[in-house]
């Protein structure tokens, strides 16, 4: 199997899109419920934000085919997603290290926030040495935050 990491690129957006709704509808139903998940779909708002955070998305591919994205606003990573097919094989912990080690040359902190019931999310940053320093209710999705971070020094 090809895997290739690479800037995300306008021609990518449907794709990213369907992946990220994909995603939330399989990952967040169980925690957030139908009737959210389905709104925030359905509103637009999933399809928004990708299209948003386009220009600082980093995509990797297995075999020419968008397998995850990792979105990125300066030192917070804002969005990593994996397309279902492609959960438990390593190819989140591919694109994870890819990213910080990239951001790692600029930052020497780098933090990303999670649902505290994504529990698959959750325990993936775990393996992967993120610290998780400060569990918050967010007032927007009426859920508790998990907010991780990782030091350069834990490279």
């Amino acid at each position: 199997m090809d895997i290739k990491i690479r800037k995300a690129r306008s021609n990518d957006l449907l794709d990213m899109q369907k992946i990220s709704r994909e995603v939330i509808k399989e990952n967040y139903t169980c925690f957030m419920g139908e009737a959210a998940v389905n709104e925030f779909i359905n509103s637009g708002m999933a399809d928004g934000y990708i299209a948003e955070m386009i220009k600082c998305t980093t995509l990797i591919l297995l075999d020419d085919k968008i397998a995850g994205m990792c979105a990125c606003k300066e030192n917070l990573i804002d969005l990593l997603m994996v397309d279902n097919k492609f959960h438990r094989q390593g190819v989140g912990t591919k694109l994870i290290n890819h990213v910080t080690k990239n951001l790692f040359e600029k930052y020497d902190e780098i933090r990303l926030e999670s649902f505290e019931e994504n529990k698959k999310a959750n325990l993936f940053y775990d393996k992967n040495d993120w610290e998780c320093v400060e569990i918050r209710f967010d007032e927007v999705f009426g859920i508790n935050k998990c907010y991780y971070r990782k030091l350069k020094i834990n490279m």
